[in-house]
């Protein structure tokens, strides 16, 4: 039971955080730098603190028998996935990371 009230804690601080940078456009200083879209990147931090306490609390509140458990915690799945691409469509691209373009003079291509 400790286990889902440390869960639903950092839920609503992810969730908190989330509605910051959707509202405001603030994010946390030490991602600052690699976020390009703040509010994207909010959105799926929300979408995200939905889902981690649907897919780890789900358990242990509805127990093993409960007909409820398996489609609730996919579900609580499907939404972290989904929040995590949500974000990193919000992180800026680093122009060493990209793969070198081919036709363009001074890009590695030919």
């Amino acid at each position: 039971m400790a286990f889902a009230w440390a869960m639903a804690v950092i839920a609503v601080l992810a969730a908190a955080e989330g509605v910051a940078a959707v509202r405001t456009g603030w994010v946390l200083p030490w991602i600052r730098r690699r976020v390009l879209r703040p509010r994207l990147w909010g959105y799926g931090m929300l979408i995200t603190s939905i889902g981690v306490p649907l897919a780890l609390t789900t358990p242990v509140f509805l127990g093993r028998s409960d007909a409820l458990r398996d489609p609730v915690v996919f579900i609580g799945y499907v939404l972290i996935v989904g929040g995590c691409v949500v974000q990193a469509f919000g992180y800026r691209l680093d122009p060493a990371d990209r793969a070198p373009e081919p036709g363009v003079p001074g890009r590695g291509g030919s």
